[in-house]
């Protein structure tokens, strides 16, 4: 190493030597050069202003560049052109093709300066000098006003050889004299040092292998002899370190196993027991034993639960002690967290009658912790040594009241698994009753469901049974008012007319209850589809006319132009209509008004598709009085003051319209006052169609727009077949078809139907769907599926007393081409049949 180091500190030492010579040589070539240059200039100057030929110029020029390290010798006129050279072959050129041709810019410094200078190459290699000169005078001139630049090339190559060579011999001396003095170290360090270092080394070897024991024990007075001392002073500290750990190991093992046992074992006995058997090796006392109090006498009586003692000392296990040795004031410390530590039990202060007790036990040094659960002094950890006294150093402390820790953590973990346990039998036991419960409900559940499957099919048998009589009365009506049957006299028209009243509203009556009795069971379904609502409302004004005329009173609407399309329920909106409207006429005095308003509010200027639809009703009837606005929303209510007397009805209209417009997403407000009429607002939260297929009916739609289509008039007699089982529902539907120029021929169930549509096809069937034998579903299965193309696609026109909910979309769905619900208006049967007849012969 001192040799290398050597070595290194010689070769740096050369290249600073090498350094300095090169720079003291660059530093002497400048000097030489510039009193060489400088006096040659003066000499050419001197030629031109005395006349002198060139060629003494030329021989200057020459001699100068003679010298071995003048690379080139350039004499330049004031235009930079060579007039004078050591190389002949460079006379002539201009001085960009010279050497020369960097240094243009300092050409012209030196004629403006008149001041020559020397210049280090940026290799460092040359040296450059540039002078100026006067030229030869002009025939004109008294003194020359031309001045030249003499330019020198110097080469430092020589200079810089020698440099290298002085470098090298003082280099080399240096270093010489540099081993000499290393190896004089070494042999002073390896008699003197090395071996006591290797020394230590192989102790210090040994100590890392382990044994703790080894000292280097060197001796001497030197900084050598410090560092073994110290070095056996560490050694020392480590030995005691590591039997320090090794205890501290044993405890740790200790106290894991014992914390294990509390984690897998919930049995207080068995984790004590575990405890006071690995303490009592490790503290190498006499006894280790677990005392509990008995909580009923106030911590003044207990006994040992659990104990480990060496051979020869009395065992304490299971010994019951009842003493007044106690006293509160030693709970109180007790459950403060503090020990009790007795090195001595002869010579400590003690109360005599505790000092008695110890001694009765045997006990000469005590070390107690105490066990504390939540708020409450569960026992004591009593470590004891009874055949001397003993004194309980800072490590006994620290372990048993970890120990005491860690057994109080288990007596709190076992209070509470009890707890637990009893937890979880009165969970059982209440899971039990749940389950119980639970059955009972869904027993009670699965009855409601039958129950409410039973009504269903009730409520729908009901409407069939009773719709289907209605219909009948109410079609033999109109039949009679249309003179089917012949012509009636007044007083017989105006008769019919009330029989037709009275089913109607029997009609209303039983659309009502269906309805509001769906509501509240909670299956009113919202399906939702574009709608136009101006096409609506005029279907709704087309239906309620009638109404409104018999009393004489302006029926108007308002509805806002290019209203958009709007995604509602159009069944139920069109019943919130009509309920609203037929209230409105039906409470307004003859020659009264009412009017239906209708727009869509943005929710914001401009931003499509959301909006709110505002509809309004309004009439110029009795009113309603403020306190009776809530009342008259629910069901079966109606406004006192002699109106149920004076109006029919079932007081279920406005709350269907309430629960429908909920339904929606909306609300509706009402504004009235008695004597100033009624207006009923809705306000509806909707989608925003800027285009959509209208869904009204094609009757409805024929009935909105007043048109009226004979295009059917083309087929002589078209055929129909009504499939009916009700025979008065058959007379009145043929009678009236007939009369209207069908040819109609009737069957009185399905297999009758599906028989006849085999051997004939006629234009249209008007199908029943409660039908016996084949019902009226399996008949349009039948058409639907025939390989026929006329009998697949005749239309079908369905005629039924199925009107519950989703019982339309599940005809058309089934191949229906229009869909009516019984009773039906005998014209509205007829504009449906000349629609549809229409339709099928422009396809």
């Amino acid at each position: 190493m001192i040799v290398l180091s050597g070595a290194l500190l010689g070769a740096i030492t050369f290249f600073q030597e090498l350094q300095d010579a090169n720079r003291k040589s660059e530093q002497s070539a400048a000097i030489y050069l510039k009193a060489s240059v400088s006096q040659a200039a003066r000499m050419i100057d001197y030629l031109f202003r005395n006349e002198e030929e060139g060629d003494q110029v030329v021989a200057l020029v020459s001699q100068l560049g003679a010298n071995q390290d003048y690379l080139s010798v350039l004499l330049f006129n004031d235009k930079n052109v060579v007039i004078s050279a050591s190389d002949y072959s460079l006379l002539g050129r201009s001085v960009e093709t010279t050497v020369a041709a960097p240094l243009v810019p300092i050409f012209s410094s030196t004629r403006r300066m008149l001041q020559g200078t020397v210049q280090l190459s940026s290799d460092r290699s040359q040296l450059i000098a540039v002078y100026p000169t006067l030229l030869k005078a002009l025939p004109n001139e008294l003194r020359s006003s031309r001045v030249g630049v003499l330019f020198v090339d110097y080469s430092l190559a020589k200079s810089r050889s020698l440099a290298f060579q002085q470098a090298l011999r003082r280099a080399l001396l240096f270093n010489a004299l540099l081993v000499i003095l290393g190896l004089c170290i070494w042999i002073f360090f390896h008699s003197a040092v090395t071996n006591r270092i290797r020394k230590l080394i192989k102790a210090s070897y040994a100590l890392g292998a382990g044994e703790l024991k080894v000292r280097s024990e060197l001796g001497g007075s030197d900084e050598l002899a410090q560092i073994s001392a110290a070095f056996d002073q560490m050694a020392e500290k480590m030995e005691q370190n590591a039997a320090f750990l090794q205890r501290q190991v044993k405890r740790e093992l200790i106290l894991r196993e014992i914390t294990e046992r509390i984690l897998t074992v919930l049995e207080l006995k068995r984790i004590f027991q575990v405890a006071v058997n690995e303490m009592l090796p490790y503290l190498n006392v006499d006894r280790v034993a677990v005392y509990q109090f008995d909580q009923d006498s106030r911590c003044r009586q207990g006994e040992f639960v659990a104990e480990a003692v060496q051979a020869g000392t009395a065992a304490l296990l299971s010994m019951s002690i009842e003493e007044t040795c106690f006293s509160s004031t030693l709970v109180a410390r007790y459950l403060k967290g503090r020990h009790q530590i007795i090195n001595n039990v002869a010579t400590a202060a003690l109360n005599p009658c505790y000092r008695d007790l110890l001694h009765r036990l045997g006990i000469q040094s005590n070390l107690v912790v105490p066990l504390i659960c939540g708020s409450r002094l569960w026992g004591l950890l009593c470590v004891h040594h009874c055949k001397a006294p003993r004194s309980w150093t800072d490590e006994d402390i620290q372990v048993v009241s970890h120990l005491a820790r860690k057994l109080s953590i288990a007596i709190q973990q076992a209070d509470l698994f009890t707890k637990l346990e009893a937890e979880l039998q009165e969970k059982k036991l209440a899971e039990e009753s749940l389950r119980r419960t639970n059955d009972e409900l869904a027993l009670i559940n699965e009855e409601l469901a039958r129950s409410t499957r039973l009504k269903d099919q009730f409520l729908a048998n009901m409407s069939h049974e009773l719709r289907t009589p209605l219909n009948g009365i109410l079609g033999m009506a109109e039949s009679m008012q249309e003179s089917i049957y012949g012509e009636i006299s007044p007083t017989q028209r105006k008769a019919l007319g009330e029989i037709e009243s009275s089913g109607a509203h029997l009609l209303d009556l039983i659309n009502d209850i269906l309805d509001i009795t769906k509501i509240e069971a909670g299956k009113l379904e919202v399906q939702l589809e574009p709608v136009f609502i101006s096409a609506l409302c005029q279907s709704c004004i087309t239906t309620i006319h009638p109404m409104a005329q018999a009393k004489a009173i302006t029926l108007s609407s308002d509805v806002q132009p290019d209203l958009p399309a709007c995604l509602l329920d159009e069944r139920l909106i069109r019943q919130v209509l009509i309920n609203l409207l037929s209230n409105a006429v039906k409470f307004t005095p003859i020659a009264g008004t009412v009017r239906l308003q209708a727009r869509t509010i943005l929710e914001r200027e401009g931003e499509a598709p959301h909006g709110t639809l505002h509809i309004r009703v309004q009439d110029s009837g009795i009113g309603i009085d403020a306190k009776d606005h809530d009342q008259i929303f629910k069901p079966f209510v109606q406004v006192e003051s002699g109106l149920s007397r004076q109006f029919a009805g079932t007081g279920l209209g406005l709350s269907i319209v309430k629960r429908i417009v909920q339904a929606h997403g909306g609300n509706i407000v009402l504004k009235s006052a008695l004597g100033k009429g009624s207006c009923f607002n809705i306000y509806i939260p909707v989608e925003l169609y800027a285009e959509a297929e209208s869904r009204i009916s094609l009757p409805e739609r024929i009935e909105a727009e007043g048109s009226s289509q004979d295009s059917y008039s083309e087929i002589d007699q078209p055929q129909i077949l009504l499939a009916e089982d009700s025979r008065v529902n058959r007379l009145i539907y043929s009678r009236y078809l007939t009369a209207k120029g069908y040819q109609v021929n009737q069957v009185g169930n399905g297999q009758e139907a599906i028989d006849f549509l085999r051997h004939q096809v006629p234009n249209l069937l008007i199908l029943d769907m409660s039908m016996p034998i084949v019902d009226g579903f399996e008949v349009m299965r039948v058409v639907r599926a025939s390989d026929k193309p006329e009998l697949a696609a005749m239309p079908i026109i369905v005629l039924t007393a199925l009107a519950m909910k989703g019982d339309r979309e599940k005809c058309m769905e089934a191949g229906a081409t229009e869909y009516l619900a019984k009773p039906v208006k005998l014209h509205q049967l007829d504009v449906s049949v000349r629609t549809i007849l229409a339709a099928a012969l422009k396809s």
